[in-house]
């Protein structure tokens, strides 16, 4: 048996200004602040193995936990996050291009091919939602770490729960309900492949901040 941690990056920019983020959107102050905690809380649980998606975010919540662990950190795309298209990275919310992009998905969501422009669709983030959990159970540690975002984590969730037959509906179903705070802790173990959910978003460590 294995034990495998998840960890949403701390707060963003994109979080804090309620913008679309690309690859390079850094932490915040209070982001790295919420780094440093969650760092201190896992320092503990005997970690063998980082990874982190390639996104700046992700890298930067990751140093610190790399450093409070003294253990390697990998970066890895599979753990990125869904990929808006170019044209509403920056833009608000409440933009106009960035509503129809969504209005987009909306419409589209039963339909895993449907695309907008050049950003990730259904087929894309289920394939490599196989490709990620594939990779962690061949790992040879048996206590691995990774982080990763708030789409993909609750992606992640429907993909497990549902035995990794997941379908576009109960993804909607789960992106609109499954809650997952900055740096909150998400743990799952895995025996022969088969995994079981322990925690999802325990952030505990703020009980004190």
């Amino acid at each position: 048996m294995k034990k495998i941690y998840f960890v949403r990056h701390g707060e963003a920019e994109g979080n804090a200004l309620r913008i679309s983020q690309d690859i390079h959107t850094p932490l915040t102050e209070k982001g790295h602040d919420q780094a440093m905690v969650v760092a201190k809380r896992v320092a503990t649980l005997g970690v063998e193995k980082i990874y982190t998606s390639h996104m700046t975010r992700a890298i930067q919540t990751g140093q610190y936990i790399a450093d409070a662990l003294t253990v390697e950190s990998f970066q890895n795309e599979l753990f990125g996050e869904w990929m808006t298209p170019a044209s509403v990275r920056g833009k608000s919310f409440d933009s106009p291009e960035y509503r129809v992009w969504k209005d987009g998905l909306k419409e589209n969501h039963t339909n895993r091919e449907w695309r907008f422009e050049d950003a990730e669709n259904f087929s894309d983030l289920e394939k490599r939602l196989h490709e990620a959990t594939t990779l962690l159970e061949k790992d040879e540690a048996s206590s691995i770490l990774v982080v990763s975002h708030g789409k993909f984590l609750r992606m992640l969730l429907a993909f497990i729960l549902l035995g990794k037959k997941l379908t576009p509906e109960i993804h909607l179903q789960v992106e609109g309900t499954a809650h997952i705070n900055n740096t909150g802790l998400t743990v799952f173990e895995v025996t022969d492949n088969q995994w079981s959910l322990v925690t999802w978003n325990d952030h505990a460590h703020f009980a004190d901040n």
